[in-house]
């Protein structure tokens, strides 16, 4: 197994005129980490425009790369009955997640994915849930890419 990707990023991203640019960097990122970091992991989340985007990254790439593996971890089972679900190989409900209230289940989960892996690629441009795993990834001392605004991640470095 090589290694692995978490995303974080807003549930909405407020970029609606930059998001083709947001989409082809997000995907540049993605590429290079498959081919130059022996990247084939990937974790999302599930919870919003970003984390739809890298499922959608990943499966296209999927094609050319098909050793790669796109993994939704749940904050909760009824993930898997949403309308819109990101695109995903398989999924994990993480045991640290399951045995905790639903009000913490999220924290938890992006606790569990900073964790388990080696890189973070983000969308953080506002204080908010992915703002704080970014943070504890900076703490944790994974490699962090923001594909946002920097000026919120600096200050933790």
């Amino acid at each position: 197994m090589g290694k692995v990707c978490a995303f974080f990023g807003r549930r909405d991203v407020w970029i609606c005129e930059k998001e083709k640019e947001l989409k082809e960097r997000l995907e540049k990122v993605v590429e290079t980490l498959i081919t130059h970091e022996n990247v084939d992991t990937f974790f999302v989340g599930g919870h919003g425009l970003f984390d739809y985007w890298a499922g959608e990254v990943t499966r296209r790439l999927k094609t050319k790369y098909p050793n790669i593996e796109t993994i939704l971890v749940m904050a909760y089972g009824s993930q898997l009955h949403q309308k819109k679900l990101v695109p995903f190989d398989t999924f994990l409900l993480p045991a640290n997640v399951e045995r905790c209230k639903k009000l913490f289940a999220i924290p938890a989960r992006n606790e569990y994915m900073v964790k388990h892996s080696d890189y973070v690629v983000a969308y953080v441009d506002f204080l908010g849930g992915a703002y704080n795993a970014v943070k504890l990834a900076l703490k944790k001392k994974k490699t962090v890419i923001n594909l946002g605004s920097w000026d919120l991640v600096e200050e933790f470095e």
